[in-house]
């Protein structure tokens, strides 16, 4: 298999991209905000439609 050097090595690289991957996770909003913005606006648009 592999020696055990080589698996603490890619369990290194395993953990600090797992640490980049929460990182940039926690900058992304998971509300789609624009998405949310237009159904608020389709429901405006909804009670008061123009004539």
């Amino acid at each position: 298999m592999g020696s055990p050097d080589r698996h603490r090595d890619v369990g290194g690289v395993a953990a600090v991209l797992s640490v980049m991957g929460r990182s940039r996770m926690r900058k992304v909003s998971p509300k789609p905000e624009q998405t949310v913005q237009t159904m608020k606006e389709d429901a405006q648009w909804a009670r008061h439609p123009t004539k």
